[in-house]
């Protein structure tokens, strides 16, 4: 199963599901038109993750993908003299777009990005995955479509991410923000927030049990250098953002 094929079953899927569908192969498989959504099995084994662990033919894959690209690219051409037609409507389209955009400039600057300790400062893993480096801002993390910053081996004693702050800070909230592709959310818990001012000796100071998209813990404020998250059993572990807020 090669990368590049993949890649084209995935954007026409993408091009061909309505807006808003949640980028999974299940949900852009349901939403798409029957007649060019590509077989249960084959997406039952895209779906595995790592997915070089699925048995996919190429035959099948390449079908699916050709099937797709054909039924993307005449929606493509439908929308093209559509817009053509309705001069007038794409006109009106443009100024509620600019005056959505506007609004948004208006609530953001309004509404302050809580400070981040933790943006820009360097981390580090428990364990690499595959030797994949992922591309966050792009969506891409080795093969896979994800927004998660790293992906960890399935570790025995427990898998985790630290965040080196540079020095001592203190603070009292934080942010994490769990993988939400391919419904593997259930991978991150039971997951722990531990501090430490030397990397040997650690406390708790959070713990979450339930499965979450996002997990917004608070505490007494704490004073640490290093933070990490770890989980508190043998499993992978992959997130999109662990954030630290004074």
């Amino acid at each position: 199963m090669t990368d590049e094929t993949r890649e084209v079953l995935w954007s026409a899927l993408v091009d061909l599901a309505p807006a808003g569908t949640p980028r999974t192969w299940q949900a852009l498989s349901r939403a798409v038109p029957a007649e060019v959504a590509p077989p249960a099995e084959l997406i039952e084994k895209l779906s595995v993750s790592p997915p070089e662990a699925a048995e996919v033919s190429e035959a099948q894959l390449r079908d699916a993908a050709a099937r797709a690209r054909k039924a993307s690219a005449a929606e493509s051409q439908r929308l093209r003299h559509a817009a053509i037609r309705s001069q007038a409507g794409l006109i009106g389209g443009i100024m509620v777009g600019l005056w959505l955009t506007a609004a948004a400039v208006l609530a953001a600057s309004r509404v302050a990005e809580p400070v981040d300790l933790a943006k820009g400062k360097p981390w580090r893993a428990s364990s690499q995955w595959g030797g994949v480096t992922c591309d966050p801002v792009h969506g891409m993390c080795g093969p896979l479509r994800s927004r998660i910053f790293f992906h960890t081996l399935d570790d025995d004693a427990g898998p985790w991410v630290e965040i080196d702050l540079g020095k001592p800070e203190t603070f009292r909230k934080m942010t994490i923000v769990n993988r939400k592709d391919e419904n593997l959310q259930d991978r991150a818990v039971p997951l722990l927030i531990e501090v430490s001012d030397d990397q040997q000796s650690w406390r708790q100071i959070a713990r979450r049990d339930q499965v979450f998209d996002e997990w917004k813990p608070e505490f007494e404020p704490v004073t640490a250098r290093f933070v990490r998250a770890k989980i508190a059993r043998k499993s992978w572990l992959h997130l999109e953002a662990v954030k630290v807020h004074p």
